[in-house]
């Protein structure tokens, strides 16, 4: 009954631990503040051709976009 109690403690306590530990990004964070501007076929921002790259991708107060095939913001085309 000792030996029960003891695993059962353990298994709880493990359980808590987990529950308060911080989860690691699945990758690198890219982060675009403030950009200025772009001409034709720029991007403020950030691009990710094709949707590849891990991680989160955030643009915020990206400048202005101008011209043809310009992007402000998170560019995933080709």
């Amino acid at each position: 009954m000792v030996g029960a109690s003891v695993q059962a403690a353990a298994g709880v306590a493990a359980l808590v631990w987990a529950l308060f530990q911080h989860p690691t990004p699945a990758g690198p964070v890219d982060r675009a503040t403030d950009t200025g501007e772009a001409g034709e076929g720029g991007v403020t921002g950030i691009k990710r051709p094709g949707g590849q790259g891990d991680g989160s991708a955030t643009a915020e107060g990206t400048g202005d976009a101008k011209g043809q095939g310009s992007v402000s913001g998170i560019d995933y085309s080709n």
